[in-house]
């Protein structure tokens, strides 16, 4: 039985086109940073945390993201293999503090105060230094390899309680920024999907 266009995964139609979904630019360009940058700014005077905080007296607020982490909502392997769309587009995208998106500065133990929106990352970092003194593959490398698997099949492995709420953040934030500012034009990643 032959599957219609529709339901063969992104990175199938990917290769019989010619293209590699690893030519793709996994990583936000400068521009594109800076483009971000000034787009939290105008909303909220500082790049925040998209992680809100509460308390009785002030309600839900924003603090600024510390070591700000460009965080794709869709992420970048299942919007590229599975989804065959560029993930670089500002309303997928919600600035964290490296702590909340891979656990940077996290210690043991802290696990249970704060949510990492990838687990997979802090485990990664925990497993380097051993990896250093005893060799072998980079836990780093099999992160990215088990993530893109994942994604060819259609799944994420990100924790993804907050994604809503990053989704309309996010819609929000770019599109004041576009109506406030019509001629800063995001800048386009080099990849047709």
């Amino acid at each position: 039985m032959l599957l219609s266009q529709e339901l063969v995964p992104a990175w199938v139609r990917s290769i019989e086109g010619g293209r590699r979904p690893d030519e793709v630019p996994w990583a936000l360009s400068y521009a594109q940073k800076r483009w971000l940058e000034r787009a939290w700014k105008s909303e909220f005077g500082f790049v925040p945390e998209a992680i809100p905080r509460y308390t009785e007296e002030r309600g839900f607020f924003y603090v600024p993201a510390i070591k700000i982490h460009w965080h794709h909502i869709r992420g970048v392997a299942i919007s590229v293999y599975y989804d065959g769309v560029d993930p670089h587009q500002p309303r997928n995208i919600v600035p964290l503090s490296a702590r909340a998106h891979i656990g940077k500065g996290m210690r043991r133990g802290e696990e249970d105060d704060e949510a990492v929106i990838h687990e997979s990352a802090l485990e990664a970092l925990r497993q380097y230094t051993a990896y250093k003194e005893a060799g072998g593959r980079s836990p780093f490398e099999v992160m990215r390899e088990e993530g893109r698997s994942l994604a060819r099949r259609g799944f994420t492995r990100h924790f993804d309680l907050w994604d809503r709420h990053f989704e309309n953040l996010a819609r929000e934030v770019a599109a004041n920024y576009f109506a406030k500012e019509p001629d800063d034009h995001w800048p386009e990643t080099n990849w047709k999907g």
